[in-house]
């Protein structure tokens, strides 16, 4: 019974481990998407020209190809490193949405919102 109860005690101790590993990867494809949907409102709202989508959308494929190429090497895993370096590089891409957003250029024939 007592070796039981620790078995479980130590199995749910390493579940607990593994929790923010799994919410690492959430957390990175949500960043993701909401940068996506980000992008597309400016595009559809004329606050982002045709070449700033371009070179955001551009930024993005080479944040997603990182993370892609980051999971292949670690067995579907990024170690804390890369998943250090990929938050960096979103952060940037975010920054660099709101100053395209917010830069008063605007895309000719799309009325501002």
């Amino acid at each position: 019974m007592q070796r039981t109860n620790r078995t479980r005690l130590i199995a749910c101790m390493f579940g607990l481990t593994l929790l923010p590993l799994a919410a690492h990867a959430g957390e990175v494809q949500q960043r993701e998407a909401t940068q996506q949907h980000r992008i597309a409102q400016g595009i559809h709202s004329g606050q982002i020209t045709a070449g700033g989508a371009n070179h955001l959308e551009h930024r993005e494929q080479r944040i997603n190809q990182s993370r892609r190429s980051g999971l292949r090497a670690n067995g579907g895993h990024l170690t804390a490193r890369q998943y250090h370096h990929l938050n960096q590089r979103q952060a940037k891409l975010s920054r660099r949405i709101y100053i395209d957003k917010h830069n008063r250029a605007t895309q000719p024939g799309v009325p501002r919102q």
